[in-house]
């Protein structure tokens, strides 16, 4: 008798050492927001014209359609704050330009990095000239346009020129 209960008590700790786990249970993955859209506005949307760069969707006409963005020259003493209109969801977002490397071409880069004002979306943008327009001043141009705001991030392919 003396001998069952240690070998009770061996036989329980066995069992509870070989029985299965709980399996752990991981949260499920957030929903996704809504996607992040880039629109199109027109110049009666905003307070900026004149030279600078102009993109509107591939497949648009920006007299009927609107533009993606428009980024204005620099002023006079070369700042770029405040030079740049896009319409992310829905609202217009001012831009200043942060970054400008490669091809320099009416006071824009062949690839641009801007930042909206509150620091909330950046605005990546890369072009390049790939004609010259019927006015000797203003030249057609392509590229890409990616937003980036928290996690969400788009891309839209992009046509328009640059100029005076």
């Amino acid at each position: 008798m003396k001998y069952l209960l240690p070998l009770a008590l061996c036989t329980l700790g066995l069992v509870a050492c070989n029985s299965p786990s709980p399996e752990a249970t991981t949260p499920p993955a957030p929903e996704p927001g809504p996607a992040l859209e880039i629109g199109t506005f027109t110049f009666d949307e905003i307070e900026l014209a004149g030279c600078g760069m102009t993109l509107w969707p591939t497949d648009g006409d920006p007299r009927d359609g609107g533009v993606y963005l428009f980024n204005g020259i620099a002023g006079q003493d070369g700042d770029a704050v405040d030079t740049m209109r896009m319409k992310i969801d829905g609202s217009i977002v001012k831009f200043k330009r942060v970054a400008g490397e490669g091809d320099e071409f009416y006071g824009q880069f062949s690839q641009q990095t801007f930042a909206s004002l509150d620091g909330a979306v950046t605005a990546e943008v890369e072009a390049a000239i790939t004609s010259a327009g019927p006015d000797p001043e203003v030249n057609g141009v392509e590229g890409t346009i990616t937003v980036t705001s928290g996690e969400q991030e788009v891309t839209v392919e992009a046509v328009g020129d640059a100029g005076c």
